[in-house]
């Protein structure tokens, strides 16, 4: 029985190609999301009163479209940026080079840690939600809580319905790039 092996540098290269292609369009959707956010924040945080919903939940109110101003522009300028390093990594006869810079990916981590301290704020500003129960300001901010977790079961479980192989791995459907850059026979 002959084995495979996966070579590190085509796998490298096959992953770039494959983020840079994506990155777009995760970006337009991360700034879509906060912008509707961010309309939501709009809509609801000004007939949010500070006597009727006190405390965490009204700060986290007035936080969150600052924030959110913060991620969908980081998001929206990050698109002409990726592009113009894609050009630039496209024309880089060094294969070295090809990868996205180190620089982009600490920005990506601060964006999703910010975005995850947002997420845990609004979480903790529940934990007085007794004084206004009944506001659209409460509403919003369990949906704010409540719609990541729903999603990211959702995404669970359909990673974990995904055909797999007879090694367990994860099975797409091939292509002839996936044939060049993965397989190869000892």
């Amino acid at each position: 029985m002959q084995e495979t092996y996966i070579n590190p540098n085509q796998f490298r290269e096959y992953l770039t190609n494959r983020i840079r292609k994506t990155l777009p369009y995760v970006q337009l959707t991360q700034g879509f999301v906060n912008l509707c956010w961010l309309i939501a924040f709009w809509i609801v945080v000004p007939y949010a009163d500070k006597n009727t919903c006190p405390g965490p939940i009204y700060l986290f109110s007035k936080i969150a479209p600052y924030i959110h101003i913060f991620l969908a522009g980081w998001n929206i300028s990050s698109i002409p940026i990726g592009y113009r390093l894609a050009k630039k990594a496209r024309n880089d006869p060094n294969p070295q080079n090809r990868r996205p810079p180190k620089w982009l990916f600490s920005i990506w981590r601060f964006y999703h840690v910010v975005s995850f301290f947002l997420w845990l704020y609004g979480l903790t500003a529940l934990l007085n939600i007794r004084r206004c129960a009944n506001s659209t300001l409460a509403l919003m901010a369990v949906t704010y809580v409540v719609l990541p977790v729903i999603l990211a079961t959702i995404w669970i479980c359909s990673v974990a319905c995904w055909p797999r192989g007879r090694d367990g791995a994860p099975q797409a459907r091939p292509n002839r790039q996936s044939y060049e850059m993965v397989g190869q026979t000892v």
